[in-house]
């Protein structure tokens, strides 16, 4: 399957002065298969080496007592019986395994740059480790290699991810329309919310959306997410230290559907454990938010300031609350405008953003609905309406700086 991130790879690969990449991302969102079977496969052939950390014992067992980049790359020939040089890409898979490997990247970094190095990892492991060797220290203390390595995180499949593989030609007119800031016609719009839909129910996750894919059944799909919903929560024995820990971080991302669906956007503990506060759940949404299962969206009251500050692990999403009911559910900042985005059901008044403009300067709102593309601009209040099934382009216009009307 097509995937969106490829055009990242293509772009470091070409990079004269490219560094080792280290593609993070959840469990089952498609990084072995984007590294190896798209990329490798396509771009390098038969001039590549992959190792899966996790079962290749032998591999991982050297790697662990050297991180001398010279002596894994002559352990690495010999073991698969091949040369290694510029043309050929190394693929670390699971490399959170070896924390020893990524120290080496550093070195891959500094003395072999030449040699493209991919590796893929859990974040949660790789913040373990390092918090574990901060209280530790010791002759074995991980080296996280700051500066010598590129990073990209990979996601679900977004909605026209979906689209890209299982109707070109709608996704070709969906992205034609967007880029030339038209609406559908009434038919194809409806026939768009109609794939949508269909996404929605589907998910992102690629193994899922290969099952509907190649079957075209959604019972099939949905039995498959079951299968990567039990997969997570077993992932979480492995990497929590307390059994409430666990607990309290399977009730979570079982009931967070639950939140979602709720009117007040707000995080609220009692419906998920009844007589429990926020802190009682902080470890359980640290952990989930590293290992990229949930993003955290915080609050901004009245007037917002700019730049809107990120904490250290990068937090970037936020919602406007203001006096009484007003709310926008996400301000987003891009080429140091700003841009509140507000997402209905349907038909809504306007009140929100009159309260939020009265406060606050921005260049125009984003109203996302199930309504066709559309711009109404009064005295008030600047409004580009945008349907859902644009949601995709628009978010990537937004991370470029490039959005306009």
């Amino acid at each position: 399957m097509e995937r969106n991130a490829l055009s990242n790879l293509l772009n470091w690969n070409q990079h004269p002065k490219r560094k080792p990449m280290i593609v993070w991302g959840a469990r089952q969102v498609g990084k072995t298969h984007l590294i190896r079977d798209i990329f490798a496969t396509t771009y390098y052939k038969d001039s590549y080496i992959y190792i899966d950390c996790k079962a290749d014992d032998e591999v991982r067992e050297f790697c662990s007592k050297t991180a001398n980049a010279g002596k894994i790359i002559e352990y690495l020939s010999l073991y698969k019986g091949q040369s290694i040089d510029s043309s050929t890409l190394l693929i670390f898979d699971e490399i959170q395994e070896c924390p020893n490997l990524i120290s080496a990247l550093k070195y891959f970094c500094q003395d072999y740059r030449e040699i493209p190095v991919i590796a893929t990892g859990s974040m949660v492991r790789i913040k373990l480790q390092r918090e574990t060797n901060k209280r530790g220290g010791g002759k074995n203390q991980f080296l996280f290699p700051v500066g010598k390595i590129d990073q990209m995180t990979l996601y679900p499949m977004t909605f026209d991810e979906f689209l890209l593989n299982s109707n070109q030609m709608l996704y070709d007119k969906i992205k034609e329309a967007y880029s030339n800031r038209k609406p559908l016609d009434n038919s194809v719009h409806e026939l768009a919310m109609e794939q949508l839909f269909r996404y929605l129910l589907v998910g992102g996750m690629p193994e899922a959306v290969d099952v509907y894919l190649s079957t075209g059944n959604l019972l099939e799909s949905r039995k498959t997410l079951e299968d990567l919903y039990d997969n997570y929560l077993s992932d979480m024995e492995l990497y929590q230290a307390s059994r409430e820990a666990i607990l309290r971080s399977r009730n979570l991302f079982s009931g967070i559907y639950k939140e979602l669906n709720r009117e007040s956007k707000n995080f609220s503990p009692g419906l998920i454990e009844k007589n429990s506060k926020t802190r009682d759940f902080a470890t359980s949404i640290q952990w989930l938010t590293m290992a990229h299962i949930i993003h955290q969206s915080f609050q901004l009251k009245e007037h917002v300031t700019t730049p809107l500050m990120k904490d250290d692990d990068g937090h970037d999403l936020f919602y406007w609350k203001g006096k009484a009911s007003s709310e926008m559910e996400f301000i987003v900042e891009s080429a140091n405008e700003l841009y509140p985005l507000d997402v209905k059901k349907g038909k809504s008044s306007l009140n929100s953003l009159e309260k939020f403009s009265s406060h606050n300067k921005y260049k125009f709102a984003v109203k996302i609905s199930k309504n066709n593309y559309g711009y109404a601009e009064t005295n008030k209040a600047k409004l580009l309406t945008i349907p859902l099934y644009f949601v995709s382009f628009l978010a990537d216009d937004l991370s470029k700086g490039t959005l306009s009307l």
